[in-house]
């Protein structure tokens, strides 16, 4: 929903919320920092926060709820994942055996409204809401979250085999983290206690904390979704595993939707899709682009050895099996093989990025275009290509 200049004069200036000398400051404040002017508006005072909301809703014809009013129920909210409550800037406030109701500061996006209405199975209702309204109800989230876990813990400590129990704390940490957007989960195990941490921004932020008779079971857990022994206690072991939010489960049902949409009108009219496989002087502008330069800092992936890797002097030098330092990747020396599975796989985790943040904004197709990327990618790193 766009409310420019125009309309916020028209809807404060002229019912006299607002004097003219006061939008203007609003607005020459609104453009040297973040904030949109309805932030300003009502942080300077000018205008309270339902009064404003009130206000927008009636002039473009919408109902206006005020979230700070609505006692939400937690399966009601929980309809709509966080991460996507938070891009979208929805909440889903009431619902019942037919209808459920959703607050917006974005009454006009008739894209993802279609989504929730398939996904519930109910009628959706659209009412207009504030900024801060959906900001203090996304608090909820989180709150929950780390109250559900603590919770949890309690009952574990009564009853630490609780194998059923290990397994939704861990599913627990795993979706607050993910909400979080934290890039690294540290557990730390104490003299009588462990200590959950996520790296958010860079920064490691305690979440939660669990009594150390229970750190054996979550270590378990973990090790049984990575593959890795369970039997092993003395040395290392690397392993990985995927898990999927609601968020993503959401947006990745929508995408296969899609999908098979699209694979039954290829299949009626007779069309043989093709993948796009792009070339490395494609894949290394992208990995040159501001984006991927963030994301090559993050990985540690050098762009000179990603170009070596596939230059001619690369294939003359695979035959002769000569082995060149590379201490940019991490390791003192690499042959030409193990420069190459290295840089696929960082390029994997490049992809999955994009593919997670797609997912995140329901860019279906971008998501879809990506996880078929990935799985070539990840196809000829098996196969050594």
């Amino acid at each position: 929903m766009k409310i420019d200049q125009e309309t916020l004069h028209h809807l404060l200036v002229l019912p006299g919320h607002i004097t003219a000398s006061q939008l203007d400051a609003v607005l020459e404040k609104s453009s040297v920092t973040e904030k949109s002017p309805l932030q300003i508006l009502v942080a300077e005072g000018y205008i309270s926060d339902s009064n404003l909301g009130r206000t927008i809703a009636d002039g473009f014809g919408y109902r206006f709820v005020d979230l700070e009013q609505e006692k939400i129920a937690r399966e009601t909210l929980e309809l709509i994942p966080e991460s996507v409550a938070r891009n979208q800037q929805v909440i889903a406030y009431q619902t019942n055996d037919t209808t459920i109701s959703i607050a917006t500061t974005n009454p006009d996006n008739h894209i993802f409204f279609p989504l929730v209405g398939k996904k519930t199975g109910k009628r959706v209702d659209v009412a207009y809401t504030t900024f801060a309204g959906i900001q203090k109800a996304l608090h909820s989230y989180k709150k929950d979250l780390r109250d559900q876990a603590q919770k949890l813990i309690h009952v574990l400590e009564l009853d630490p085999k609780n194998e059923s129990g290990i397994i939704e704390l861990v599913n627990l940490i795993l979706e607050y983290s993910y909400d979080s957007e934290a890039s690294d989960i540290h557990i730390e195990p104490l003299e009588n206690s462990s200590i959950v941490r996520f790296r958010i921004d860079g920064i490691l932020q305690e979440v939660v904390s669990y009594p150390k008779k229970l750190h054996e079971q979550v270590v378990f857990r973990l090790k049984i979704m990575s593959r890795l022994r369970t039997d092993e206690h003395t040395s290392s072991q690397d392993g990985r595993f995927e898990y999927k939010t609601d968020a993503m489960k959401f947006a990745l049902n929508e995408t296969e939707r899609r999908r098979n949409i699209q694979l039954a009108y290829n299949k009626k009219h007779g069309i043989t899709p093709k993948t796009i496989l792009k070339k490395i002087k494609d894949i290394t502008e992208e990995l040159e682009s501001e984006h991927g330069k963030v994301v090559n800092a993050e990985l540690g992936l050098d762009l000179e050895v990603f170009k070596r890797a596939y230059s001619k002097e690369f294939k003359k030098e695979e035959k002769n099996r000569k082995r060149i330092p590379n201490t940019a990747l991490g390791q003192s020396y690499l042959s030409d093989e193990e420069i190459g599975n290295l840089i696929y796989e960082k390029i994997i985790k490049i992809k999955e990025k994009e593919m997670n943040k797609a997912v995140k904004e329901l860019d279906f197709e971008t998501a879809a275009i990506l996880r078929d990327e990935i799985g070539v990618l990840k196809l000829r790193l098996e196969k050594g290509q």
